[in-house]
Order: C-alpha cells, then sequence, then structure tokens
C-alpha cells in the first residue's frame, strides 16, 4: 500500500515507474522493510505453538479452531437449505 502510495505522484508526473532508474532513499526503506517485515512474520508464525504471526500478537487475536458441531435443530439434515 505505501509502495502505491510512492508511486502515484510519479505515475501522475508521467515517470515510468518500471524503467530501470535510480532508486530513491524512499524506495530502499520500502523495499527492505516490507522484506524484513516479511521475514519477522514468518518467523514468528513459525516459533510459536499457537501459530500466531506477529499482526497477531500486535492485535492480541488467535485463531479457535472449533469442532464440526451437529445443527441445533435436529429436525434437518446438514447443509439442508431452508427457505422461507
Amino acid at each position: 500500500m505505501l509502495t502505491l502510495i510512492v508511486d502515484i505522484p510519479r505515475i501522475v508526473h508521467g515517470v515510468d515507474i518500471y524503467a530501470p532508474a535510480g532508486f530513491t532513499t524512499v524506495d530502499w526503506v520500502l523495499m527492505y522493510s516490507t522484506s524484513a517485515w516479511f521475514i519477522v512474520e514468518v518467523a514468528t508464525m513459525l516459533t510459536n505453538d499457537k501459530r500466531r504471526a506477529l499482526h497477531d500478537f500486535i492485535a492480541g487475536s488467535v485463531v479457535v479452531r472449533k469442532q464440526n458441531a451437529a445443527p441445533a435443530d435436529n429436525s434437518r439434515r446438514a447443509g439442508e437449505l431452508i427457505v422461507s
């Protein structure tokens, strides 16, 4: 998202963003920070028991897996659609 925000003014001014030109400091910071974030996310996810990534720790969220439960209304079969 940040890369898009940085590239919009360049596109508006007619700069070819795909041309092999020198990168600015902002470009280097964005490239290295997004790469570092990805590596930290994967490393964090693979090194804890609940498979929580860094963004899960920041948000305080946890994935809860639940067993398939029978429907509360036993008069219909699982997967049956009721139209009223």
